[in-house]
């Protein structure tokens, strides 16, 4: 599944994503995106590193508690990097999934979309990393899902309600 961009349409609906009367696009995106298998070189080599930090820990210190906390300090500062990052976009919003924890924001949260050579920014404060060439269709997504939620406040804001 390496890179690959999953749309699940609402049942009955056939073919590409289209508009919803301007609720934005219709069915949902999801993709996981895992660096350890995107760049598995690379990510033996920083494996191998590990373990020599770990085993040179225990060495110099004379006990394996430091090479342990060693471990699992240096596991979770790489934990993005050696554990997948599952990614769902929907009418509702963004979730993200990492290391049993679920993360929702709702599209009103957003008001800009910035692309990167390895990602989308979610302006303000999130990120989603996207394996090459999903960009441009996750990136139309959200322009459209973000726009729908703005005109969505936009007229609950006008006709008075809050």
């Amino acid at each position: 599944r390496r890179g690959r961009l999953d749309l699940r349409l609402p049942t009955g609906q056939e073919g590409p994503p289209g508009e919803d009367a301007g609720a934005g696009p219709v069915g949902e995106l999801s993709w996981e995106f895992h660096p350890f298998r995107e760049k598995a070189i690379r990510s033996w080599i920083v494996v191998i590193l590990l373990l020599g930090i770990c085993l040179t820990m225990n060495w110099a210190f004379e006990g394996w508690l430091w090479s342990v906390l060693a471990a699992l300090f240096l596991f979770g500062s790489l934990s993005r990097w050696l554990l997948p990052t599952r990614y769902r976009l929907d009418e509702k919003g963004v979730e993200l999934r990492f290391l049993g924890t679920v993360r929702h924001r709702p599209w009103s949260d957003f008001n800009a979309v910035h692309t990167h050579p390895r990602g989308l920014h979610l302006s303000p404060e999130l990120f989603l990393r996207c394996a090459p060439g999903m960009g441009t269709e996750v990136e139309a997504y959200c322009r459209a899902r973000m726009t729908a939620a703005a005109e969505t406040a936009r007229a609950i804001h006008v006709g008075g309600e809050r």
